[in-house]
Order: structure tokens, then sequence, then C-alpha cells
């Protein structure tokens, strides 16, 4: 398995909760920084200044979807 460069991202946390590049190298190439910028993982935004007030937006926003996909799945008897 090798990691791809281009989909990762690097961010260290110090004990103060703030966050630094760490400079990260790997296979000669340096890891991006997160910075101020925002990812996806496992389809829920991901960011260093992230609030609760935004992940609780995202999945208000995202549940009225995952109820119908909920509703329209038949359920077998297995």
């Amino acid at each position: 398995m090798r990691a791809k460069i281009p989909k990762c991202v690097g961010v260290a946390i110090k004990a103060s909760r703030r966050a630094y590049n760490p400079i990260l190298i790997l296979s000669s190439q340096p890891i991006p920084y997160l910075g101020d910028t925002t990812f996806r993982f496992l389809e829920a935004p991901v960011a260093i200044h992230s609030t609760s007030d935004e992940t609780r937006e995202y999945l208000v926003t995202k549940l009225p979807t995952m109820l119908q996909r909920v509703d329209g799945t038949s359920i077998t008897r297995q």
C-alpha cells in the first residue's frame, strides 16, 4: 500500500490546543498543511477551527435525506 501525497493533509495540535504545521515529509515530498481549509472524512466536514455548531448544522441538514433512505429501504425477515 502506498500513500498518495495529494490525498494527505498534515496537522498537529499543541497542548495549548493550538494547531500548527508539523512539516511532515513522505517519500521526499512535503505533506500539505491543513491550515484553515476543510476536508471531508466519512462524509463529515473536518477543520481545525470547526465548532460543534457547524457539526450540528451539517447533521440537521443531512438528516432528512438519511431518513428518506431508511423509509425507502425494504426490511427483510432475515
